[in-house]
């Protein structure tokens, strides 16, 4: 994202359009997250989901947007996301980070931005993953924890499990 330098005004004394507009989505955002309005509902769904979508544990805002951002789908949270970053704002927002399902587990997308992995095989990985429906490495490790259980490596859309209606997370996966 760039931003206009003033002088792209022919010196008027305007305001940039851009700063204007994340002042006022800033605004809008902490004026209704956390409330019980339909927009606060709104807006927490959209975390959550995002948060889903990257596969992380914490509040979206607070990953890099130039590494994850390719993950979320384009929603008015995810431009907002993008915005703080560009203009390397802080917001510290009340949000409640998942816990581990068990002792030494990390989220299967976390593990792999830390080993280095990015671009369209980060991208390809995600898909694959919210298909499955795992967040965490303990979704889809054998009970001993060793290796991937073979059922994960094959798409389940077919399987008896998902001809139930069953689904192997108890979030809800968007289709894939």
């Amino acid at each position: 994202m760039e931003v206009p330098s003033p002088s792209c005004y022919g010196g008027m004394e305007l305001n940039c359009l851009i700063v204007e507009a994340t002042a006022a989505s800033l605004n809008l955002f902490l004026q209704h997250y956390g409330t019980d309005t339909s927009l606060g509902t709104y807006l927490t769904t959209s975390i959550e989901n995002m948060q889903l979508e990257l596969g992380v544990a914490g509040c979206p805002f607070q990953y890099d947007f130039k590494i994850w951002g390719d993950l979320a789908t384009d929603t008015w949270v995810k431009s907002l996301w993008e915005r703080i970053q560009h203009f390397d704002l802080s917001l510290e927002v009340d949000y409640k980070t998942l816990e581990m399902p068990r002792q030494y587990d990390d989220c299967i997308m976390e593990t792999l931005v830390r080993e280095g992995v990015r671009g369209k095989k980060l991208v390809g990985i995600n898909r694959a993953r919210k298909a499955q429906e795992a967040l965490f490495w303990s979704d889809i490790a054998t009970a001993d924890g060793k290796r991937v259980d073979t059922s994960y490596r094959n798409d389940w859309k077919d399987s008896f499990e998902r001809t139930l209606g069953s689904h192997r997370s108890t979030f809800e996966y968007g289709l894939e």
